[in-house]
């Protein structure tokens, strides 16, 4: 189990490297990252949430996803690096349910 910690840990601190070198770099080159980056900074400044990306009144007319609302404190706090930090964490631990799911169904050699 620590091994598969330490994976999960390692991807994860590869990944937000990666992403926010990306990003520094003006490399990043997500249509998404835009679109949800306008509207978490509008959100965490009280402007509402129109969308000039998608040129859409609200991003729920384009995207439904009550649950971003959660990343808008994140926005908030730590700007976009947070957000593509946010990103890569829930990414790379999802490899933990996936370990759990496999050694449930696998023979103990393969999982």
């Amino acid at each position: 189990m620590f091994l598969l910690a330490a994976f999960i840990a390692a991807a994860m601190l590869v990944y937000s490297t990666l992403a926010i070198l990306r990003f520094q770099n003006l490399k990043a080159t997500g249509f998404d990252l835009g679109l949800f980056d306008q509207s978490f900074y509008r959100w965490s400044h009280g402007l509402g949430s129109a969308n000039t990306v998608r040129r859409v009144p609200t991003l729920f007319a384009d995207h439904i996803h009550p649950v971003i609302l959660f990343l808008v404190p994140i926005r908030a706090l730590f700007g976009t690096v947070g957000i593509l930090v946010t990103q890569a964490a829930v990414v790379c631990l999802a490899a933990y349910p996936i370990y759990l799911f496999a050694r449930q169904r696998l023979p103990a050699a393969y999982a």
